[in-house]
């Protein structure tokens, strides 16, 4: 390659890195944290495209992945007692803010997302 080549391809190539490692950094700012919501206080962690989570109503425990370049969450909730559907688990999505200071979202009890959610869960960063 000409030394001209060369300079381009590196410049391209250090661009890119750039790009591809700025993505999950938007993801882990914005949802990583504590959170209040109508359940309770909620603490999520963001590793890659997962997320692991907790909140305090009922011993919460919250799973799932991102979407949408991070601005989605679609996973599953489960609580105590039995921390198994169809009363104590199911699914849920939280979409967040344009400032990424507050969500919204809806839950389900058991994990068909096709039907009508079973109620909308919000929260507001701490």
């Amino acid at each position: 390659m000409s030394g001209r080549k060369t300079l381009m391809f590196l410049a391209i190539a250090v661009i890119a890195s750039v790009f591809c490692l700025s993505l999950p950094v938007f993801a882990e700012d914005h949802w990583s944290g504590t959170w209040s919501s109508e359940w309770g206080d909620m603490h999520l962690a963001v590793k890659g495209n997962a997320l692991t989570g907790t909140y305090t109503h009922k011993e919460g425990v919250l799973k799932g992945s991102l979407a949408d370049e991070g601005k989605t969450i679609r996973g599953t909730w489960s609580q105590a007692p039995t921390h198994k559907p169809e009363k104590d688990a199911g699914a849920f999505v939280f979409i967040i803010s344009s400032d990424g200071n507050s969500f919204t979202g809806k839950w389900w009890y058991g994990f068909d997302t096709s039907k009508k959610p079973d109620g909308t869960w919000s929260g507001t960063r701490k």
